[in-house]
C-alpha cells in the first residue's frame, strides 16, 4: 500500500468549521481473498505473478469535505432576550462531501478451473453512456478462451485480475439543526439530515461473467435519498 495523502481543516472559529482530505493511494495484491491461508487460486499456477493488481479495495482517489455554519439570528437581529435566544440561536447547517473513484473489477469466465478470466481483444473496455443504457462494460472488448476436455480452459485468458475500474462515487449528505439551551445543565437538539440529499444514481454491482446474459450490465446503486429526524437532551 502507498498513499500521498492531504488534510486541510479550519477550526470552529467566527460560526464556521471546514474540513477536507485528499488521498491517492495504490493497493496490489495477488489475491482476493483476505486469508493468506487460503487464498484464491491463480489462473495460472506456472504464473503467479500473472494475478498481480489491483487489491479488491484498492480506491485510486478519495475526497472528502466537511462543514458547518451557525447562523447568529440572534446577533444579526441584534435580539438579546432569553425567547429570542431561545428561538434564534443554535442554528446549524453542515453537510459532507464525498467523490472517489470505482473498486476494481474482475471479467471472468465460467469453467471448472477456478478464477479462470476470457480474452481482452481490444477496443475500448467500457460502454458509451452507461448511465442512459445500464451497460457499462464494452461486451465486443472481450472473448471467451476455448474450453478442452473436461470443461478446463485450453489456456489462460489475457484479461487481467482487477484490471477494470467500476463506477465512481460522488454524494452529498446535508443536515439542519437547532440547539436549545435551557440552562447550563439542560439543552435539547433537534436535528434534520438528507442523506444523499440530490437523490443522486450512483451505482454499484456489474454482472461481470462474459457466460451471463446480463455481462457488463450494472446491477445495483448505493441506495437513494434518505431523511431522518432525531432529537438529542443532553443534561
Amino acid at each position: 500500500y502507498n498513499a500521498w495523502q492531504n488534510t486541510l481543516r479550519k477550526r470552529f472559529s467566527k460560526n464556521f468549521h471546514l474540513g477536507a482530505v485528499y488521498t491517492w493511494a495504490s493497493t496490489i495484491s495477488y489475491s482476493n481473498a483476505a486469508n493468506l491461508g487460503y487464498p484464491n487460486p491463480p489462473q495460472d499456477t506456472a504464473n503467479i505473478r500473472g494475478d498481480r493488481g489491483p487489491s479488491p479495495f484498492d480506491i485510486r482517489h478519495h475526497f472528502h469535505t466537511d462543514y458547518l455554519y451557525e447562523f447568529p439570528l440572534d446577533k444579526w437581529l441584534n435580539r438579546d432576550g432569553r425567547g429570542a435566544r431561545l428561538l434564534l440561536a443554535g442554528w446549524q447547517f453542515s453537510g459532507i462531501y464525498t467523490a472517489e473513484t470505482g473498486f476494481p473489477v474482475t471479467v471472468t469466465q465460467s469453467t471448472t478451473h477456478t478464477s479462470s478470466r476470457p480474452d481482452y481483444i481490444g477496443g475500448n473496455a467500457y460502454a458509451a453512456n452507461p448511465e442512459a443504457t445500464l451497460q457499462f462494460l464494452n461486451v465486443a472488448a472481450f472473448a471467451r478462451v476455448p474450453i478442452g476436455a473436461g470443461g478446463a480452459p485450453v489456456r489462460p485468458g489475457n484479461s487481467g485480475r482487477n484490471s477494470l475500474r467500476g463506477p465512481g462515487l460522488w454524494n452529498l449528505d446535508l443536515g439542519l439543526s437547532k440547539n436549545l439551551q435551557f440552562s447550563e445543565r439542560f439543552r435539547l437538539q433537534l436535528r434534520c439530515d438528507m442523506l444523499n440529499s440530490l437523490n443522486h444514481t450512483n451505482f454499484s454491482g456489474i454482472s461481470t461473467g462474459i457466460d451471463a446474459a446480463n455481462f457488463g450490465r450494472l446491477t445495483s446503486t448505493r441506495g437513494s435519498r434518505m431523511v431522518q429526524f432525531n432529537a438529542r437532551l443532553s443534561f
